[in-house]
Order: structure tokens, then sequence, then C-alpha cells
């Protein structure tokens, strides 16, 4: 399956063209996260990271960056918006107003993401 020019690691390879090698870049970046030893990532967190990245790359813009998150999450930020990805949830990131909004999601790997969460997604 295609997704908006990059076939993700969950497909098995990569697209070509400008978009889809930054979304390459973040695929690759979350490969190299997951993969560290030092981070001891459960597997329901690697699925849903995976799940969640082919869900962006689809329905977001390209984030700024991935990253390992305090815990072992993975941690999907853009702009003034961030999405850490748990293994039995998701946490919603706002700082476009004074504070932190945060909110969560219940979500296990294999099904569906919250409506409201998919709202939440920087538009492409």
């Amino acid at each position: 399956m295609r997704l908006r020019g990059i076939a993700p690691r969950l497909s098995g390879g990569f697209a070509t063209g400008e978009a889809s090698t930054s979304w390459n870049r973040i695929a690759l970046e979350f490969d190299r996260i997951a993969a560290d030893q030092n981070a001891a990532f459960d597997q329901a967190t690697v699925l849903n990271g995976r799940e969640f990245l082919a869900l962006a790359s689809m329905r977001a813009s390209i984030p700024a960056t991935i990253r390992k998150g305090y815990w072992s999450t993975f941690s999907f930020q853009w702009e003034a918006f961030e999405v850490e990805v748990f293994g039995d949830h998701v946490e919603a990131y706002r700082f476009d107003r004074p504070g932190v909004d945060v909110t969560h999601f219940d979500r296990a790997p294999g099904e569906p993401f919250p409506d409201a969460l998919l709202a939440m997604l920087p538009a492409p």
C-alpha cells in the first residue's frame, strides 16, 4: 500500500519525490530510534508508533522531527504540536496557548485512532 508518496517500513519500501524524501527521513529515524537497544521499547509501543507513522503520512504535514520521548515512546513534533505514542495510548500536546494542553487517547495497536486526535493533526 502506498501512502501519499511514501511506503513506510510497514509496507516494505520507500517511494521517491520531495515529499516522500521528508517522510522517508521520518521513517528512517523512527527505525533508528526503535532499534536503539538502550531504549528498550516494548512491542506494543513500536507497533503503535508504526501505525501512527502510516496514519500521519496520509493525514498530516511532515513533522519537524521525531525523537525518543522521555519514556521509551515516540515523539512526533510539529511547530506548536506534539504527539507522543505509547504502547496503550497516545498523548497530544498543544503549545500554542499559555501553558500546555495535554489530551490523552486510549489506543492499542490495531485499533482505529480516535477522530478527535485526527482532527488535531496539522494539515498537509
